[in-house]
């Protein structure tokens, strides 16, 4: 999360041959990164439209975020969201806290088969260990692990016995 006297503005982005970058600074000593916006035609997915949308009437120095009365967002504006919203989406308590959805973005990277070397650079760490702590294997995953090691140790025909998890299989 930003620090108090580094909230995002406009000048956050840049486009280069046609694309648009999110400049990402981070704190305690993590690595600074310029990370492409996705471009998809899944309307949910796709950031490139959404932003081009959000800042088109934007000023340089204007703020990306802002609360209904155009001020900074604060930690406890971001906070307040992420308790209400996740309660709303059914997000386990222990899980409405916004650095919660770095450890999803490792997950999911990890799941779609991105390499170890690739989630620690868009997590922005300078030492692989910290990339691996996000990592951890869900409960979801051994358990179709476990259930397709035996299903192959009983000579069941792997492809038509699976067991797929969410983000692949």
């Amino acid at each position: 999360m930003p620090s108090r006297h580094a909230w995002p503005k406009l000048t956050t982005f840049s486009v280069s041959a046609g694309s648009t970058f999110l400049a990402v600074k981070r704190l305690k000593g993590s690595k600074a990164t310029n990370q492409r916006l996705i471009v998809t035609p899944n309307a949910l997915l796709n950031e490139h439209a959404v932003v081009t949308e959000y800042i088109a009437d934007l000023d340089p120095n204007d703020l990306l975020f802002r609360d209904e009365h155009g001020e900074k967002f604060t930690r406890f504006h971001i906070n307040y969201l992420m308790k209400n919203l996740g309660k709303l989406a059914d997000i386990p308590e222990h899980k409405r806290f916004l650095h919660c959805l770095k450890h999803t973005a490792g997950i999911l990277m990890r799941q779609s088969g991105a390499k170890l070397e690739e989630i620690q650079e868009a997590l922005g760490h300078k030492n692989i260990n910290n990339t691996r702590v996000y990592l951890r294997t869900t409960q979801e995953e051994v358990d179709a692990a476990r259930s397709n090691a035996f299903a192959a140790a009983v000579g069941e025909d792997l492809d038509s016995r699976k067991v797929e998890i969410r983000g692949g299989k």
